[in-house]
């Protein structure tokens, strides 16, 4: 049969273990934190952050507007090569056509002279 005294011993066996427990975690608790205010900065931050879905909801999207960015500077920078291209046969086209027309009027002018001589001369 026990006895109150083995009861006692049991009990204060008992506290003894959960105060080795607490002091252990109020150690972990110091060791984990330099001072009480960056404690209370990462609990806030812990409990105000978002939960890892969402975070690696972001990633995501995230590494997916990377891809459809690069692809679209791609398409972009083809567009305006394109564009370059089509200027610079405009710009061909526009020289020759300037060209043709100096020629044409220089044709003309030389045409008047000779006229008016022909004119004079009669």
């Amino acid at each position: 049969m026990k006895t109150i005294k083995d009861y006692w011993a049991q009990i204060t066996f008992l506290l003894a273990g959960l105060g080795v427990a607490v002091v252990w975690i109020a150690e972990i608790d110091s060791k984990t934190f330099e001072n009480p205010e960056q404690k209370v900065i990462v609990t806030t931050y812990v409990k105000n952050a978002p939960s890892p879905k969402d975070i690696w909801r972001k990633y995501y999207a995230d590494s997916l507007k990377i891809v459809y960015d690069k692809k679209h500077d791609r398409e972009m920078d083809s567009i305006l090569q394109m564009e370059i291209k089509r200027n610079k046969y405009r710009d061909s086209i526009a020289l020759l056509n300037a060209d043709q027309i100096f020629q044409t009027k220089e044709v003309i002018k030389a045409l008047v002279t000779e006229f008016r001589q022909v004119r004079n001369n009669r």
